[in-house]
């Protein structure tokens, strides 16, 4: 069997579902949105649901771009500590964060029943450590899930023991707290609906630049065509902090995909699982496949090295190779374990772990949607909810501005 290198699974696996025009000529819209990935996509489904008349450009197919490598789960309890959160931003805030991720989930399970299939199922999330000094960490984490209402149960190492077949020497095992999907699906579906609704979407139609004006906001498309808009909507990724300069930095995830396995002996329920020890994620698919993440290192130079030492191409083989073999270790009892696809990406990091969401004084006229880090299905919902009532001018509460102080 074949390995597809550097190519996302999901892009490469499905056909199709929709191909969108360029823009060939002038449109006017009350919320232009720059970005056809699922966070651009999530937008322009709220917006046209809630009756704003919307338009969606994207610089490349739709699906592509940073949501190619999005890792396709909604994980919120394994992405971020709520102790560690709390530190930083206060106890308010951190549960505030973490209830609206559980509303999010919610909400995509809801649409999991009235969009066209994008592959949900909901999930487990297990988070562990098979390093004995983040015991005390981990368990002061369960303690603060628990006594604040979350669904959670502490696994010792003989515990564990019995559902996973990797060594675990102390674990939070959340109940239904995770769902995965295809993110190329998803976003499909959600513009197959907006469209409907009246959205227009243009595909390879890239905003070469962005006048104010006193009316609201003219882009300029590279074959020169003219949106005019009262609102427009970054949603490029990582790629919007040319303009905000929040971000705390730009990390590169390593993903490696398996061929179709028989059984999942020693992955129970098939969990979302991270150890947080070595940032390695195990998640499956569908069509029974598992999907090995993590590994990830600062951002390359432009040069395409690491610290000027290492190529971008000797770095990736040296990281799929080690995401390989802590497969291997960690699910001994699934053969074979057949590696059909990998590929890399680069995501944004913020101070304070949290997506950046909303408006600032530096730019009117412009809402700012930035997801920080590869969950970025989780925090579209949450994006495209804010935005939404910012454009409607209902009260919301936003601790997600990119004028924060913990940033």
């Amino acid at each position: 069997m074949n390995e597809i290198n550097n190519a996302s699974f999901f892009n490469t696996l499905n056909d199709v579902p929709a191909q969108y025009p360029w823009l060939a000529f002038d449109e006017e819209c009350e919320v232009l949105i720059i970005g056809g990935g699922v966070t651009g996509c999530m937008a322009a489904h709220t917006l046209s649901k809630n009756g704003v008349d919307t338009v969606l450009i994207s610089e490349r197919p739709i699906g592509y771009c940073s949501s190619s490598i999005d890792s396709s789960t909604l994980n919120y309890q394994n992405e971020i500590m709520l102790t560690s959160l709390s530190a930083t931003v206060g106890r308010d805030k951190a549960l505030s964060f973490f209830n609206q991720c559980g509303e999010a989930l919610d909400y995509v399970e809801s649409l999991a029943q009235t969009l066209d299939d994008f592959d949900f199922a909901r999930r487990n999330s297990f988070l562990y450590t098979d390093s004995a000094d983040k015991i005390n960490d981990l368990h002061t984490e369960y303690l603060m899930r628990k006594h604040n209402g979350f669904d959670v149960e502490f696994l010792e190492k003989a515990d564990a023991r019995e559902l996973f077949s990797f060594e675990v020497k102390a674990g939070i095992l959340s109940k239904d707290s995770g769902g995965e999907l295809d993110c190329y699906k998803f976003c499909h579906s959600l513009l197959a609906d907006a469209e409907k609704l009246s959205t227009r979407i243009y595909e390879n139609t890239p905003a070469s630049e962005i006048i104010e004006t006193d009316e609201g906001i003219v882009v300029v498309t590279n074959n020169n065509k003219r949106i005019k808009a009262n609102k427009i909507v970054f949603a490029m990724g990582y790629r919007q902090d040319e303009y905000l300069n929040r971000l705390a930095g730009k990390r590169r995830s390593f993903f490696l995909a398996t061929a179709p396995v028989d059984s999942f002996s020693g992955f129970e329920s098939r969990a979302l699982v991270k150890n947080i020890s070595s940032n390695i994620n195990l998640r499956s698919t569908k069509d029974n496949r598992i999907i090995v993440n993590g590994l990830d290192c600062s951002t390359i130079d432009k040069d395409g090295r690491l610290g000027k030492l290492i190529s971008m191409d000797r770095l990736a083989s040296r990281k799929y190779s080690e995401l390989k073999s802590n497969l291997e270790s960690m699910l001994c009892g699934v053969s074979p374990l057949i590696t059909e696809y990998k590929y890399n990406g680069v995501y944004g990091t913020t101070k304070d772990s949290m997506p950046i969401i909303g408006e600032t004084d530096e730019y009117e006229n412009t809402y700012f949607n930035m997801p920080s880090s590869i969950n970025g299905a989780l925090y579209s919902v949450i994006g495209a909810r804010i935005i939404t009532d910012l454009y409607l001018g209902n009260q919301t509460e936003n601790i997600f501005s990119p004028n924060r102080s913990s940033l």
